[in-house]
């Protein structure tokens, strides 16, 4: 099974999948760790990456993810903008999807506290206008505790 911890730019994913697969003694990748410098440098500078840059991006993320899938269970986090990149990972197997949920508020003063990311609080404002809510992922309230937010994410794959 793979767990993949996402939702919006400032959300919590890096920090809650770090947390959960070291509960869960599992093996953790981030997905911005698998992103181009050349994706990192336009979001820096306010861009957003082109659904082609994502296709190409997802196409390959995936490949790496079946790659890394050698019959064991993981955590993978990340933001995936578009369903039918979610849809292309499905693909990969055993799939489960945690979004953690924040209000705009929330993920705006998250970004500000951040130093030296790519992704900046001008950034989000464009990004909600590519958001596409996926409707089968188990919604999590990210405005909690990290240790709640992990704590309510095991729970329910028990």
């Amino acid at each position: 099974m793979i767990i993949f911890v996402w939702g919006l730019p400032g959300a919590g994913k890096s920090t809650v999948g770090r947390m959960l697969a070291e509960k869960l003694n599992l093996g953790f990748y981030e997905m911005d760790d698998y992103l181009p410098d050349s994706f990192k440098e336009k979001m820096k500078s306010g861009k957003l990456i082109t659904d082609e840059d994502r296709d190409s991006f997802f196409s390959t993320f995936t490949k790496k993810l079946k790659e890394i899938d050698t019959g064991k269970d993981f955590v993978v986090s990340g933001y995936v903008a578009k369903k039918r990149h979610r849809d292309q990972l499905k693909n990969i197997g055993d799939l489960r999807f945690f979004e953690l949920v924040a209000d705009r508020a929330l993920l705006t003063e998250r970004l500000k506290k951040r130093k030296d990311h790519f992704f900046e609080e001008e950034t989000l404002k464009k990004v909600l206008k590519n958001y596409e809510p996926l409707n089968d992922s188990v919604k999590i309230d990210a405005e909690k505790s990290i240790a709640y937010v992990v704590k309510q994410i095991i729970d329910s794959l028990n």
